[in-house]
């Protein structure tokens, strides 16, 4: 995508709108003078927005919205909708990244008709490292599907999905994963604590053993090396790391994080069943 002209409109400004807008526009692709915001709270327009393209909800404006963003909590979605009534208009096309709620809840509270497509990006659209979970409906123009897609490759790589309610499983993982790889960065620190580490430079450490940890699982072809097989690598029978992973086992660890993930997955389907 050598060219971007059409306009974008979020509806609200929280951590994930805010990473989609920086990692938008550091593309250079889409322009700052496409992307317009509504939001209710006092926020604070930041770089990569226009302070005068920070907007109150359907206060005055003359710009017409080739695709808008539904960028809000699932209980709030219905309200978000209502007060921005006048960013929708006929042919349009709305993105939700909203976990929970269905194309046909958002067309049904729009109520006109617009092209509704459900996304589950995560916050490293900042970085272009994203992960886009994409529902597309038959429906859809296959032009309107290409544009999509070239916008999200601008932040990442997308997955598409046939049925909607897989959507709900990726929220789970790709969705949701981030925070769970910064609980597991905090648990590192605490050992460093109780360890009686002292070095201010222990976070920097950490994150280099991470990143260190998950690039040797890249080959050369981009395509990723066992996990499995290259912690058996690393472990020498009767080792420390042996034991350290002895203990994990005993303690379940493959069960937490999988209950963990069984239980966002769940919180997803109820979220959408809610607001109904």
């Amino acid at each position: 995508m050598r060219k971007f002209s059409k306009k974008i409109g979020f509806i609200g400004y929280g951590n994930m709108a805010s990473s989609i807008i920086e990692g938008f526009t550091n593309s250079k692709v889409i322009k700052k003078s496409s992307i317009f915001v509504f939001e209710k709270r006092r926020m604070k327009a930041g770089s990569n927005i226009f302070k005068s393209h920070l907007l109150k909800p359907n206060q005055n404006f003359k710009t017409l919205f080739d695709i808008v963003f539904l960028c809000v909590k699932p209980q709030d979605f219905k309200s978000a909708i209502k007060e921005n009534s006048r960013v929708f208009r006929e042919g349009q096309i709305v993105i939700s990244i909203i976990a929970g709620v269905s194309t046909n809840d958002i067309k049904d509270c729009i109520g006109k008709k617009v092209h509704v497509v459900r996304t589950m990006p995560n916050l490293s659209a900042k970085i272009h490292e994203c992960i886009t979970v994409i529902f597309y409906s038959r429906s859809l123009p296959k032009n309107f599907k290409k544009l999509i897609d070239q916008m999200f490759s601008l932040i990442g790589i997308t997955i598409k999905v046939n049925k909607e309610d897989q959507i709900n499983n990726y929220t789970a993982l790709t969705g949701s994963g981030p925070a769970y790889i910064y609980y597991f960065f905090e648990a590192l620190e605490n050992s460093c604590k109780k360890l009686g580490i002292k070095n201010s430079n222990n976070r920097d450490i950490i994150y280099k053993m991470l990143v260190g940890s998950l690039e040797l699982l890249k080959k050369k072809d981009g395509s990723i090396i066992s996990p499995e097989k290259m912690r058996k690598l690393i472990t020498s029978k009767g080792g420390t790391t042996e034991s350290a992973i002895n203990q994990l086992k005993r303690k379940k660890f493959n069960q937490v994080v999988n209950s963990a993930i069984q239980v966002a997955h769940k919180k997803s389907l109820d979220l959408g069943k809610k607001i109904k």
